[in-house]
């Protein structure tokens, strides 16, 4: 999960999150780099993560903060449930990401944060500890917060 400001809404401290699952490859050289195996980001209006297109201006500035992580952009790993390999959780996410559609968008809920969450907590089937974004607003709108808060 990456999260990153909440564009026109920075000076306020909101967050917008999308879902990335990625691997590590080796190239020739032998260096390893990030590889984007699936992009989830939902904007602003929107319903279905899946439906966003590579051209959409969320999906351009999500990908841009997955690849600068940092300052204001923050990746999140999330570990697979326990008796999980990775490959098997990251399936389970794009799938879960790839049918997952949500009612009308509202700041308060459900939107991007919603999505996020939602379809990594139901992709790793409840077993996941989705992180606690300071400023993700509705990103518990879905399912139980951590407790306690701000683990």
């Amino acid at each position: 999960m990456t999260c990153r400001p909440l564009r026109g809404l920075e000076p306020f401290g909101f967050r917008h999150c999308g879902v990335f699952v990625w691997h590590y490859e080796t190239d020739s050289c032998g260096h390893r780099h990030k590889v984007i195996t699936n992009q989830f980001s939902l904007p602003n209006k929107g319903t279905i993560p899946a439906a966003t297109p590579p051209t959409d201006p969320t999906y351009v500035t999500d990908r841009a903060a997955f690849n600068n992580p940092g300052g204001d952009n923050t990746n999140y790993d999330i570990a697979p449930p326990a008796g999980w390999t990775q490959s098997q959780f990251d399936n389970s996410a794009a799938q879960e990401d790839s049918s997952y559609s949500q009612g009308q968008y509202s700041l308060t809920g459900p939107n991007s944060n919603t999505a996020a969450a939602t379809t990594i907590y139901d992709g790793g089937h409840a077993n996941v500890n989705i992180p606690d974004v300071p400023g993700a607003v509705a990103e518990y709108y879905n399912i139980a917060p951590p407790w306690p808060m701000g683990r």
